[in-house]
């Protein structure tokens, strides 16, 4: 093999046995479905590895012992639509996800910082309050569970409109995959094959169907095609 040094372990998933994925160690590309370790080499580059390969790699313990950096990843399988982005383009993937983690990270702390700083700005105040004109505390100490409310709501916009955001480059890389796949797809904008891929998605999940059977993808794509069909006969919507 080729000599690999492991400098950061991103985190470690798995996918249907029926569509595994490809080892990318030097002179390996074997299939692999459990165990799928992505990992970001000493070059900089993001690589999927398979348990046994990732273990013949120098650096791999000390990666290991640091952990997986991005959360909620560890271990678990990957939806289609993940599995079809990593293969589309596993650095994006995995930049997209980063982002977005770092995106509720400075939100968290932001929240926090100011937090701290209403908080020690009330004390002063409902300090000098006190030496003037003593009062129950429930009077001076209301504002700040309003404003405490007030960030927290903001903060948790932000995440949410980043989580918004995170999904719809999702939807839209879907819908670029399944444009390459369908040639009747071809003719519509990218953004309108992306939405009727999420409200194809939607009935599929709501008439109780799996998002990890084995043809859930070619119908949810045929559930698009045929929204598009009708949305087109309606409105001429491409």
């Amino acid at each position: 093999m080729v000599h690999m040094h492991v400098a950061q372990l991103l985190f470690v998933a798995s996918v249907d046995e029926s569509r595994k994925l490809v080892c990318q160690a030097p002179g390996c590309g074997r299939a692999i479905a459990k165990a799928v370790h992505v990992i970001r080499d000493s070059t900089g580059t993001i690589r999927v590895i398979g348990s046994g390969c990732y273990g013949r790699l120098s650096g791999h313990e000390e990666a290991t012992r640091h952990g997986a950096t991005i959360a909620g990843f560890d271990g678990r399988r990957l939806t289609p639509e993940e599995r079809a982005l990593m293969i589309a383009d596993t650095a994006a993937f995995v930049a997209d996800v980063e982002a977005r983690l770092a995106a509720e990270r400075e939100a968290k702390s932001l929240a926090a910082d100011r937090i701290s700083a209403e908080a020690q700005r009330l004390r002063g105040r409902a300090a000098g309050s006190i030496d003037r004109h003593p009062q129950p505390a429930s009077q001076w100490q209301s504002p700040l569970s309003d404003g405490t409310e007030r960030m927290f709501t903001r903060d948790r916009t932000r995440a949410r409109d980043s989580l918004a955001q995170f999904r719809a480059q999702q939807a839209r890389q879907a819908a670029r995959i399944a444009m390459q796949r369908r040639p009747e797809l071809s003719t519509f904008s990218v953004d309108v094959v992306a939405d009727a891929l999420v409200q194809a998605k939607a009935d599929y999940i709501a008439t109780g169907h799996r998002m990890d059977a084995p043809d859930a993808r070619r119908v949810i794509e045929a559930g698009a095609i045929a929204v598009l069909s009708a949305r087109d006969s309606k409105h001429g919507d491409r």
